[in-house]
């Protein structure tokens, strides 16, 4: 993102490089320009303190490529991210898709197939389908429309896929609010998301913590006791988490 933001403003031409440097057109140049502009914050900051240096990346901060640099341009959904709006830069589904490979992005509790909206209540009106949890669905230059879809669908989803030997080469899930394992600001302080009582007796953050390894329990066990994973099998299993 830095890059194009370097793009936009014409820092290009102000580059003194190598012939070498000068030829590259790739990840290396992309680099010299992010670079670029950091070195511009911080001597801007240094020079005209934090207000306006501040005042100089929220106007910049929000650039949509081939758009305006308005947040305001993109979808409030897009906005929501961050105000980093919808992106076309590399991602490892394009990376899968340029080498003939299939990915899914598979989202609890995602309103239907292709969903590139924003966070909304799941269907029991109970804790959300975070969209900026689901990063895949900000970027334009991938499959979005098909391989963004509801964890839970029973044609389409997670478990369907799983059962039937047709997870695509790289999934990437996300749970909703109640199973983040994160704390009460993403399912409301809702205790329904509590339904085993050995959770619900606990403070709130363990509760969380509690509630998301049943979940894990519950929908990624099967995997890891699935071919994809036993001997014999090519699949690697990451899950990550960051806060509580």
């Amino acid at each position: 993102m830095l890059s194009d933001i370097a793009k936009r403003l014409g820092f290009e031409k102000f580059l003194l490089m190598s012939r070498g440097e000068a030829k590259d057109t790739g990840r290396a140049r992309q680099v010299i320009l992010a670079n670029c502009i950091e070195a511009v914050i911080g001597a801007m900051y240094l020079d005209a303190g934090y207000d306006i240096t501040g005042q100089f990346v929220t106007t910049n901060s929000t650039y949509v490529p081939g758009q305006p640099m308005s947040c305001s341009n993109s979808s409030a959904a897009a906005c929501a991210n961050g105000g980093l709006g919808y992106q076309t830069m590399d991602n490892i589904a394009l990376e899968a898709q340029n080498v003939g490979k299939t990915w899914k992005s598979y989202g609890e509790c995602m309103p239907y197939v292709g969903y590139t909206g924003g966070s909304t209540t799941c269907p029991n009106n109970g804790p959300r389908y975070i969209d900026y949890h689901v990063p895949l669905s900000y970027f334009t230059n991938i499959n979005t429309a098909q391989d963004l879809v509801p964890f839970e669908d029973p044609n389409v989803g997670f478990a369907h896929d799983l059962t039937s030997g047709t997870l695509p080469n790289f999934s990437y899930v996300t749970p909703n609010g109640c199973h983040t394992g994160r704390d009460a600001t993403y399912n409301s302080g809702n205790s329904s998301c509590f339904t085993d009582h050995r959770c619900s007796a606990m403070t709130t953050i363990a509760a969380e913590l509690c509630t998301a390894d049943n979940w894990v329990s519950a929908n990624i066990k099967p995997l890891v006791q699935s071919s994809y994973l036993q001997a014999g099998g090519d699949g690697l299993l990451i899950i990550s988490f960051d806060e509580d």
